[in-house]
């Protein structure tokens, strides 16, 4: 939402199959999956709070997701899965355990 974009556009279809297709098919998969939907309410939360959420979450998008989405079109879903991952330890840090 904070992009302008529709909750069908292209990028969240394409975390989406990787959601479906890739992810939820290994043990490790399933935890990363299970674990964005336990922490990011809260992440999500507690930067909406912020007076510079819009600037925070295009942080978020040209620094992680733009180059998940890449490697994704490159076929390179480990590659994505590692860097959301990151991503995921990074925010979680900042903003949940700050």
């Amino acid at each position: 939402r904070s992009m302008g974009k529709p909750d069908d556009c292209y990028e969240l279809q394409a975390f989406r199959n990787l959601r479906d297709s890739y992810l939820i098919k290994t043990p490790e998969g399933r935890s990363l999956v299970d674990e964005y939907y336990e922490l990011a309410p809260g992440i999500v939360m507690l930067i909406n709070m912020r007076q510079d959420a819009g600037e925070i979450y295009e942080k978020i998008y040209n620094e992680h997701l733009k180059p998940c989405l890449e490697f994704i079109e490159e076929g390179n879903n480990e590659a994505c899965r590692r860097r959301y991952e990151s991503m995921t330890r990074g925010l979680k840090e900042k903003y949940l355990y700050a």
